[in-house]
């Protein structure tokens, strides 16, 4: 019976598969789990957009060169400011506008921190509600996938990650999409309705699937389960034409800043 035991135990830790053994740092005096959630995984690739008096949600991606990008909602950056202060005499469509994309995370013991940079608008369609800001080289805990499909059904489960009221940054929700296709008044593309917990300062937060790759941004709420989103095939649709290469458009080394304000 011992030796029944013995093999059983012995086929078992055979069994255990290399990813979840990669997960354990063996030469760590004590073994510990290094294997990250999909929510701290969203959290690390979310960030808080502050733009004058207003605050929102972004995104994080890098592109192959480590540049790293944040997707938000333009709206959000209407009170975003011209290193040249109040006098600002640039260009609206060229003005090289200036916004603190941060990262906040605490301790165990409560101790709190905030990574921060100040990254440039460099595109900004306001009649498409999507924007980017370019951050530079800047190191933050984490970047977003881009997921593989471009179309999510109906009754299908999502997550959001954002900034809930401006303050409570990074909380991430669960939901799941209701309809696909809305149609919203002032709104040149169609909306993804979903059922999920969102309130002001989540727009421009990142919509997941429940394995983490990116899906869409959260633009538009009424109440804090009807929402709605910018579905990523609307963002691809729109970085195909804006020439951004790492979102899956073609160059266009002649295009100027976007601006539809």
């Amino acid at each position: 019976m011992k030796a029944l035991f013995a093999a059983l135990c012995l086929s078992f830790c055979a069994w255990i598969p290399s990813t979840l053994a990669d997960a354990y740092d063996h030469k760590s005096p004590v073994c510990q789990v290094k294997a990250v959630s999909v929510a701290q995984n969203l959290r690390n690739c979310s960030v808080t957009v502050h733009s004058g008096l207003w605050i929102g949600s972004g995104t994080l991606f890098q592109d192959k060169d480590g540049t790293v990008w944040c997707l938000t909602a333009a709206h959000v950056l209407k009170q975003a400011q011209c290193p040249c202060g109040d006098n600002c005499k640039c260009d609206p469509c060229e003005c090289p506008k200036v916004v603190k994309v941060s990262q906040f995370w605490s301790e165990l013991d409560g101790t709190k921190h905030e990574l921060a940079v100040y990254g440039t608008v460099v595109k900004y369609d306001l009649a498409a509600d999507i924007a980017i800001i370019s951050c530079g080289k800047a190191c933050f805990k984490g970047y977003a996938k881009i997921a593989q499909k471009e179309f999510v059904a109906p009754d299908e489960s999502v997550l959001h990650c954002g900034s809930f009221l401006g303050q409570y940054h990074q909380s991430v929700s669960k939901g799941e999409i209701c309809a696909i296709g809305r149609r919203l008044n002032g709104c040149r593309d169609a909306k993804d309705q979903l059922d999920l917990t969102c309130f002001p300062g989540s727009s421009g937060g990142g919509v997941f699937l429940p394995t983490g790759e990116y899906i869409g941004m959260v633009t538009h709420g009424a109440g804090d389960r009807l929402v709605l989103m910018t579905p990523l095939r609307v963002i691809l649709a729109w970085a195909e034409r804006e020439g951004i290469e790492w979102l899956g458009g073609k160059a266009k080394p002649d295009k100027k800043r976007s601006c539809c304000c």
